[in-house]
């Protein structure tokens, strides 16, 4: 993100905003304030290109995203943000427009969802935006969204300025809060099943669930069938369920990432065949609860280069998942059964 590209995105959402504003106010009646039609943060399309830091707070924690000279990063892990995400949060703080007044009592914050962040009921966020010295740019509560309620297709939200007591109906979202995923790519692998050869979750106990690539379904996506013969007096529950298999291990997601800890207890481990030889390896532990991958590119195949993207992104990192994807991790034959 460069300052030049910021500042074009500002410049061409003015025309549109103006415009917004407009038809919201020809088409509402309420009571005009003198400084109905501003920005909600005025100053800050002049000093946009300064943050350094971003910090987000709510009822569930709090995230901190700071800019190095590589780019942006999740403070604590180095884990890389996503440009794109956290470009279009700072455009969405510059473009928040005043429409209506709201109220200044604090007992009345909460029905807004601008009241104090950090209280357990809370639903609003407070974004902070800091220079590279610390010092605070511009700091807002995000509180309760208004789809469509700006006019003409266009969004609301109720906002808050820090230090201020006058709430405000603003034309805008801003998609910010302390998890993760709204501020880096969450993709941990992403492969199209119907590339997959093989499938297999490894048991410690010395049990395997495998299931295989056997040609195409009626509806001409990759069909799966298990690797062994199916106990006397069951059968698979569905075809459906057997390709979870290997689709669950082709796309995943994670909900929290860290660095890789040591001397942590393997639950299961992964592997995933491609049809131009790559292989994929997972191994998954638990902890207080939740489950925990490492990721591991076992066989190059044909597309080096591919692999190679594969091994930088997640080399070093360990990936919490789902609750739904922890299971398939550990999913079993007999699951597959009835």
């Amino acid at each position: 993100m460069t300052p030049r590209t910021l500042i074009a995105l500002f410049l061409m959402a003015i025309v549109s905003t103006a415009a917004a504003v407009w038809s919201y106010q020809a088409n509402h009646h309420l009571t005009v304030d003198v400084t109905q039609g501003e920005r909600v943060l005025p100053g800050l399309v002049n000093k946009v290109n300064d943050v350094a830091t971003i910090v987000t707070k709510d009822a569930k924690g709090s995230i901190r995203i700071e800019h190095h000279d590589k780019g942006w990063v999740v403070a604590g892990s180095g884990y890389p943000a996503d440009p794109d995400k956290v470009q279009k949060v700072l455009v969405s703080l510059v473009e928040l427009t005043k429409l209506e007044p709201k109220t200044s009592a604090p007992a009345k914050y909460g029905q807004l969802n601008v009241d104090d962040p950090t209280s357990i009921a809370s639903k609003s966020h407070l974004v902070s935006l800091l220079d590279k010295n610390g010092r605070t740019i511009a700091a807002i509560v995000l509180g309760k969204q208004a789809p469509g309620r700006a006019g003409a297709g266009k969004d609301a939200e109720y906002v808050r300025v820090e230090g201020k007591a006058r709430s405000w109906l603003a034309m805008g979202r801003v998609d910010a809060s302390s998890d993760i995923t709204r501020w880096v790519d969450a993709t941990v692998m992403e492969l199209s099943v119907d590339h997959v050869e093989r499938a297999r979750i490894i048991h410690p106990d010395g049990d395997v669930l495998e299931v295989y690539h056997n040609g195409t379904t009626s509806a001409g996506t990759a069909k799966f069938d298990i690797v062994g013969a199916i106990p006397a007096g069951k059968k698979i529950k569905s075809d459906i369920g057997v390709r979870y298999t290997a689709t669950d291990l082709a796309n995943v997601d994670f909900v929290n990432v860290r660095p890789v800890k040591a001397g942590t207890k393997e639950v299961s481990r992964a592997e995933l065949e491609m049809a131009d030889g790559l292989k994929i390896g997972y191994r998954l532990i638990e902890e207080d609860g939740k489950g925990w991958i490492t990721v591991k590119v076992l066989a190059k195949g044909k597309d080096e280069k591919q692999a190679d993207a594969i091994t930088k992104r997640v080399a070093g990192w360990e990936y919490e998942l789902s609750d739904y994807k922890v299971k398939q991790f550990k999913k079993r034959l007999t699951d597959l059964l009835e």
